[in-house]
Parts: C-alpha cells; sequence; structure tokens
C-alpha cells in the first residue's frame, strides 16, 4: 500500500518539476546566455545521472555497434532539442512555451498519420 502512495507521490514531483521548469529557465534567461546555460544544465545532469547509474548498478558501456547510432540520437534528442528550448523560451513567455510543449504528443499523433504506417 505504501509503496502505490510512493509511486504516485513520485508522479506529482516529477509533474511539479516538469512544470516549474519553464519558469526557472525564463529567469535564469535574464542572468546569462541561452547557451552558457544549456551547457550547465547538460553538465549537471549527466553528472547526476552517472551517479544516480552507478549507485543502482547500471552500466553505462555501449557496444561498439551502438555508439554512433547513440551520438546521433543523443544530438537530436537532446542537444537540438534543449537548444531549440531555451532559445524558444528567451524569445516568448513561459507559460507560451509550456503550451506548446503540452501538445506535443497531439502533433506527434496527427504527422503520424502522415510519416508513418500506425
Amino acid at each position: 500500500m505504501f509503496r502505490k502512495y510512493l509511486i504516485d507521490l513520485s508522479l506529482i514531483l516529477v509533474a511539479i518539476i516538469w512544470a516549474l521548469n519553464f519558469s526557472i529557465v525564463k529567469v535564469s534567461l535574464r542572468e546569462m546566455d541561452p547557451y552558457s546555460f544549456n551547457a550547465l544544465r547538460f553538465i549537471f545532469a549527466t553528472a547526476l545521472l552517472s551517479y544516480a547509474a552507478h549507485k543502482r548498478g547500471f552500466s553505462l558501456k555501449v557496444k561498439k555497434e551502438h555508439f554512433w547510432k547513440l551520438v546521433a540520437i543523443g544530438i537530436l534528442g537532446n542537444v537540438f532539442y534543449q537548444l531549440f528550448f531555451i532559445i524558444g523560451v528567451n524569445y516568448t513567455y513561459a507559460a507560451n512555451a509550456a503550451v506548446m510543449l503540452g501538445t506535443i504528443p497531439i502533433w506527434v499523433a496527427l504527422l503520424s498519420q502522415f510519416f508513418t504506417d500506425e
């Protein structure tokens, strides 16, 4: 029973953190340029996630045949996404960015009709 509540509380905490992300980014961009801010985010996130993976006994080793695919996915899915996110938030209100990103699942569902067989 306790585990169920812990999972629910964890999901609520994640939703709150994601919601605060837009405001924190907007305020932070008043103090530093988008590229420096993103570099700091990547450094701290990499350190934190690497520590968590190590603490839980997960291996971060990548097979040679997967290395370049992982690099490509990382650049496309993280570097470009975060770069455009930070630049976009810099030019609009945090609420606008939150609404736009909140509609991504709708856009994915609509565009998948044209680009996939799903």
